[in-house]
């Protein structure tokens, strides 16, 4: 089963880079202002960048993880 991963970006520019820890094959959602982007996602840990530079002097840190699993 997927997991849908729905991004909305309400503040600036900005995008998400999600990157599964073990693959080196990228999935790339790049969202602008408003809009919002979905992902279906196999269970896995996903490493998520910020990828559009977007002014901020803290963009570098702009990183999350985010954890797709089963629950019994």
């Amino acid at each position: 089963m997927d997991v849908t991963f729905n991004y909305e970006d309400i503040a600036s520019v900005h995008g998400v880079k999600l990157r599964r820890n073990d693959d080196k094959d990228n999935i790339i959602a790049k969202v602008m202002d408003g809009d919002s982007a979905t992902i279906n996602l196999e269970p896995g840990t996903y490493e998520i960048n910020c990828l559009t530079f977007c002014g901020d002097p803290g963009h570098k840190e702009m990183r999350s993880l985010l954890v797709v699993e089963y629950l019994l």
